[in-house]
């Protein structure tokens, strides 16, 4: 078996190394803290991932060519120090990928609808809806009745031949009674630059709330209902009149 370094280990690599505030390897380090469990392993997937939630911001769209030299920098530097083998060529080169807004709602339709039907699972249902002039809603439901939910703005990426969304700004998970997945780290985008994290267990719910360029968390909230949180609330609220029978639901 090939041993992998961790994503705490990298935290804890990046913590050694920290320079300018404003770097991209203080948003890699809040990134892995607050986004990973720390036994996930640095892969060229995880690094990827961190660079699409970057660039789903102005500020490392701006960036991204420094973005993308720290943190190759700082990579190179982990695995040398570490004495493993990750090929940084794989991750993407940010400042030659090309990246700009659809402006007609059709066109993101056809372009989300295009890349979640190439990633869909065998006997998944797949519907897809437009919200307002540049979203788009996704509803994928396992052959076990599992329902994700994912919503996409207008920002895509050039792949080749192919325009891909960039990334989905937020992601929720139902069970088979269209209740909230427990043990699941839902995700809402609140405002350009602020998410919530949240995860329901038996009796509370945790939900923490990110801001800025750097991911940095703002709070973090011991809940007894979801309804004690009115900004997480009345956002989950708006989405889910997408899906949820409003009858069931007088909010």
């Amino acid at each position: 078996m090939i041993q992998q370094l961790s994503t705490s280990q990298l935290a804890t690599f990046i913590l050694g190394s920290l320079k300018d505030e404003n770097s991209g390897r203080v948003a890699f380090y809040h990134y892995i803290k607050n986004f990973c469990r720390g036994d996930e392993a640095v892969t060229v997937e995880l690094v990827n991932d961190f660079f699409a939630e970057c660039l789903l911001l102005n500020y490392w769209q701006e960036k991204r060519a420094d973005l993308y030299q720290d943190v190759k920098e700082l990579l190179v530097r982990f695995f040398s120090v570490s004495k493993m083998v990750m090929s940084v060529d794989q991750i993407w080169d940010l400042p030659r990928i090309q990246i700009f807004n659809l402006n007609q709602i059709d066109n993101i339709y056809l372009t989300v609808k295009s890349f979640e039907t190439g990633i869909s699972k065998e006997a998944e249902t797949l519907r897809i809806i437009p919200d307002g002039e540049n979203r788009i809603v996704v509803l994928k439901r396992s052959a076990q009745g599992m329902l994700t939910v994912k919503t996409y703005g207008n920002l895509v990426r050039v792949q080749g031949n192919m325009l891909l969304p960039l990334a989905p700004d937020q992601m929720l998970t139902y069970n088979q009674l269209l209740e909230m997945q427990g043990g699941v780290v839902q995700r809402l985008r609140i405002s350009a630059n602020s998410q919530i994290r949240f995860e329901i267990g038996e009796r509370d719910v945790i939900a923490q709330t990110l801001t800025g360029f750097a991911f940095r968390q703002n709070q973090i909230q011991k809940l007894n209902h979801l309804s004690d949180f009115p900004a997480l609330f009345f956002h989950l609220k708006r989405l889910e009149k997408f899906y949820v029978y409003r009858p069931s639901d007088p909010y």
